[in-house]
Parts: C-alpha cells; structure tokens; sequence
C-alpha cells in the first residue's frame, strides 16, 4: 500500500506553502498575542483553506486533509 501523496496532493501543500508565507509578516508577534487579524481569515477563506475539509458536495474545494 502507498501512503506517499499523490502529484495532486504535493502541488496542493506547495501552494498552500507559498500562500502561508505571505501570511508569516508578524507572525511571532501575533503568536505571542494569541492574534490572527480578520484580514488574515479572509484571505484564507478566500484562497480555500476553509472550506478544504468540508464535503464538495457542499459546493467546496473538497480537498483531501
């Protein structure tokens, strides 16, 4: 059985890699505060990485977690 990630799967965790970057500015900062702005949420709803665990039969990316 192969358990290694399908083309797929590494293109999504190397999107979302480069996507995560762009959010590092500030990052220990806002670790130490407890803090994620609402400018930050909504570009993660925006790029899909809310949605990504729901079902896409509910109108989602329905991608595999």
């Amino acid at each position: 059985m192969d358990f290694g990630l399908t083309k797929e799967q590494q293109e999504l965790v190397q999107r979302v890699e480069l996507f995560g970057a762009t959010l590092s500015d500030g990052a220990h900062e806002r670790d130490q505060t407890s803090q994620f702005p609402s400018d930050g949420w909504r570009r993660c709803a925006e790029f899909g990485l809310l949605s990504m665990p729901v079902p896409s039969a509910h109108n989602t990316t329905g991608e595999d977690t």
